[in-house]
């Protein structure tokens, strides 16, 4: 799309070079403001359910963008929006790419990924490229296509990696309807197997829970519950673990899972009805 500015600005918009640069500048504040954003909204830790939301306000820019005919406001408001949604997509993966590296791989890790981004830069080129000359697309429409192009692979990545739609849901539950005060998350590592213990107080505990650890938790979730819709679907995709008294063979196999999954490095976490300590 940023590539594609130079050539909206001349052929559409039919301002001079200097006005174009300018549309770069909206876009440069754009994420500087989105990223500022995501550092407030994203507190004391990474939130990655930040970055559906950018990909999804990144697309909605494109077409925005392609909309905006010979209207030079419009397209510096619109550049200016896809730079701020930029900055809420990107934050979350940088941030997570150094907290989640080992301190030893860190350099080499980073090192890795901005190979990999300027490598996308040539690649960028030639699909500007063949939609532009070959295909002979206007800009609008390269625009808007790739907008749509956002959307689709925001879908993909959503059904590939469905926790970034789960963190989604759990940070819009909890910057919505409730307001929560995190006290003590130092005391969750970022890393290694954990079994987290909490009261049970309402049944959108565990949700509560996820939202305030930045870690994906393995909760044990009463069967029944994991065996209702829509719970089934969500409670799948968090990787619930099943539990219910009343079958010893049951209830082993079940702790027997969430041991296994402590072996693996993740975070487990039953909530008890009354928690009582000395």
């Amino acid at each position: 799309m940023q590539l594609d500015i130079v050539l909206f600005a001349r052929d559409l918009l039919q301002v001079t070079e200097e006005w174009s640069a300018r549309l770069i500048t909206f876009l440069g504040v754009g994420i500087a403001l989105g990223s500022m954003a995501a550092g407030r909204l994203s507190g004391d830790k990474v939130e990655l359910g930040l970055t559906p939301l950018g990909s999804i306000g990144m697309g909605f820019a494109g077409l925005w963008l392609a909309s905006s005919g010979n209207s030079y406001t419009w397209a510096a408001v619109s550049m200016g929006f896809l730079g701020f949604a930029g900055g809420l997509f990107i934050v979350p993966l940088s941030s997570l790419l150094q907290q989640r590296s080992d301190p030893k791989e860190r350099g080499r890790l980073i090192a890795t990924n901005n190979f990999v981004n300027m490598f996308g830069v040539p690649l960028a080129s030639g699909a500007l490229y063949l939609f532009a000359d070959v295909l002979a697309f206007s800009p609008d429409r390269i625009v808007g296509l790739f907008g749509w192009v956002t959307f689709a692979v925001t879908l993909y990545m959503l059904t590939l990696i469905p926790d970034f739609l789960i963190r989604f849901v759990l940070w819009g539950l909890t910057h919505t309807f409730y307001r929560i005060r995190i006290v003590g998350q130092e005391n969750v590592p970022f890393r290694g197997p954990a079994l987290l213990v909490s009261n049970h107080v309402s049944l959108i505990d565990g949700f509560f829970v996820g939202a305030c650890v930045q870690r994906f938790i393995r909760f044990l979730v009463y069967r029944p519950y994991c065996e209702q819709q829509p719970f089934h679907w969500v409670l799948r995709k968090m990787n619930a673990i099943p539990i219910q008294g009343g079958d010893p063979e049951k209830v082993a196999e079940s702790i027997e899972l969430a041991r296994e999954q402590l072996r693996q490095g993740h975070i487990v976490c039953i909530t008890t009805v009354r928690l009582t300590t000395h």
